[in-house]
């Protein structure tokens, strides 16, 4: 089949290195391809007006931390043509002034029309659209089922556009005439399923990581022994709606002058403030900070420590919980979450309110007690969830979801 895909996030060769751009779509896309489909992208990328590339560049970060963004750096407002891994990808920049507003229709037609250039000069004839995002995916979409009459699907990520007011009203009908809607988790799919009258139930679009990272049975066990004794992990921006500062105090409380190691992978705008709060309280030697680290660095710190722990408010459904997991990691992730129905507390790991520094402070200190058989059966049990979210399955099962 020919997959149109159309995001506004995707990995770009001219990236930053530390930008944070999730890669969940090229993974889907990378396997469709090696399923036999053709695919190609549009990257509907947002680009912002000249003088706030002029702003320094702590203030960008700031700006980024507050709105929960990715600013792209000033390159990205360049079209792009790259193919890599058999998916062809069209970078194609639109204006914003203002994150998180909506683009105009007149943004929206100007756009259709550029898309809909590239794909009829390439010869490509979509069997399916696949949306992901709500800015500018509903409104394009909604228009190339109107104009092409095929199947349509938009998967979200969060409510961000559809929750204010003043564009639901522009939205809703846009939405309702997509043959199938998605979310990147239940919390999402349950706040869908309250504001959309949709004709079809959404569903649940998991992501899946490399079967190269999974172990046999008996590299498991060995893997788990392993271990680093009271070793914990967190990996992603370092942002505010993150909650590093909570993770901190809470390991700082329990361990007291005892001895714990707690590395932070990742960069971002909270990074002084939170060395400032490390520095303190005199734990410059059990809490490191790594900066950026490669795929393979981050899954072999994985594959070494003991306790994996993001607690971030609104947080949507996350590999990087899913590849701690299949690295026998224990796992605390947010509950009202992307891993609601993937995590049980005290099977497979545990869910912790968003930030709640108390209830935190309870699951760290009853993980860090734990006879080691019961920290086994639950890394175990993390391992064998894991396994169910290969790549190749959850792209073959994300298809059928549309076609049924």
């Amino acid at each position: 089949m020919n997959l149109l895909v159309l995001t506004s996030i995707y990995p770009q060769p001219d990236d930053e290195k530390n930008i944070g751009v999730t890669p969940v779509v090229k993974y889907f896309c990378e396997e469709w391809v090696k399923q036999g489909h053709n695919v190609l992208v549009i990257h509907n990328s947002s680009y912002y007006p000249k003088l706030f590339y002029l702003l320094p560049d702590n203030i960008i970060k700031k700006t980024n931390s507050k709105f929960g963004i990715v600013i792209p750096n000033k390159n990205q407002s360049k079209i792009l043509n790259t193919t890599c891994k058999g998916v062809r990808c069209y970078r194609l920049p639109m204006l914003k002034i203002i994150p998180k507003s909506i683009y105009t229709e007149k943004q929206v037609a100007s756009q259709f029309d550029k898309i809909e250039s590239i794909i009829f000069g390439d010869g490509f004839k979509p069997d399916i659209i696949i949306g992901h995002w709500e800015n500018p995916q509903i409104q394009l979409i909604a228009k190339m089922k109107e104009r092409w009459n095929i199947k349509s699907s938009l998967v979200f990520h969060g409510l961000v556009y559809i929750n204010q007011k003043k564009y639901w009203n522009y939205l809703k009908d846009k939405i309702n005439s997509l043959d199938v809607i998605g979310a990147r988790s239940e919390a999402i799919a349950n706040e869908l399923k309250s504001i959309i009258d949709h004709k079809v139930a959404p569903f649940i679009c998991y992501s899946g990581i490399e079967n190269r990272y999974f172990h046999n049975i008996d590299n498991q066990l060995s893997l788990i022994n392993c271990k680093q004794f009271d070793s914990y992990l967190f990996v992603g921006r370092l942002i505010k709606r993150k909650n590093i500062d909570s993770i901190i105090t809470v390991l700082n409380k329990i361990y007291l002058n005892e001895e714990f190691t707690l590395r932070l992978i990742g960069e971002g705008a909270e990074k002084e403030k939170l060395i400032s709060i490390v520095e303190n309280l005199y734990r410059s030697d059990n809490i490191k900070f790594l900066g950026y680290k490669d795929h393979d660095e981050v899954i072999e710190y994985m594959a070494m420590t003991e306790v994996f722990i993001m607690i971030s408010d609104n947080e949507t459904f996350g590999l990087v919980y899913i590849e701690a997991m299949s690295q026998g990691c224990i796992v605390v992730a947010s509950r009202h979450g992307g891993m609601d129905g993937i995590i049980k507390d005290e099977i497979n790991g545990f869910l912790c309110e968003q930030g709640n520094i108390d209830e935190l402070t309870y699951i760290c200190s009853k993980i860090r007690d734990m006879p080691k058989d019961e920290k086994k059966r639950i890394a175990l049990n993390a391992i064998k969830t894991a396994t169910k979210f290969s790549s190749s399955n959850v792209a073959k099962e994300y298809l059928e979801n549309i076609i049924k």
